[in-house]
């Protein structure tokens, strides 16, 4: 898939999933993508900034905290399942999830984001030595 192309499916699915996630019409929401190819090209990312299409700054590697990587495991998930339409005479298959899907995906990343700082700070603890309670500098004690 290209820009152009991604586009096209941005313009096709966007307006409708926003009408369905929210209750009203809503411009307090920003755009989360990956930084594959097709989001980050320049074709895209000047549409985006045309319409005026907030777009979340995502660094290149971080699955916990990417809800279209859940996405995309759910569909992989689905597709060997019996939920599939078949298209085209090639046969390709294209799978379809629900909004309510889309938006428990949505409503998770409180939870992933809280589990990761979590972990984060628990790594920390595990690889540093922290100072006593009771430790004391040449300031007195560094617990005030």
């Amino acid at each position: 898939m290209n820009g152009p192309a991604y586009i096209t499916t941005i313009q096709d699915a966007l307006p409708m999933f926003i009408g369905n996630a929210f209750d009203t019409v809503n411009d307090n929401w920003i755009n989360m993508q990956d930084n594959a190819p097709p989001h980050t090209y320049k074709y895209s990312m000047k549409w985006f900034k045309y319409n005026n299409i907030n777009v979340l700054k995502w660094p290149a590697s971080s699955s916990d905290l990417n809800a279209i990587d859940s996405m995309d495991k759910n569909i992989k998930k689905m597709h060997t399942n019996k939920h599939r339409t078949i298209i085209n005479d090639d046969s390709r298959f294209v799978d379809w999830c629900s909004t309510i899907q889309c938006q428990k995906f949505v409503n998770s990343m409180l939870r992933r984001v809280k589990q990761c700082i979590l972990a984060r700070v628990e790594k920390r603890i595990q690889n540093h030595s922290f100072p006593s309670m009771n430790h004391q500098t040449e300031h007195g004690s560094w617990l005030k």
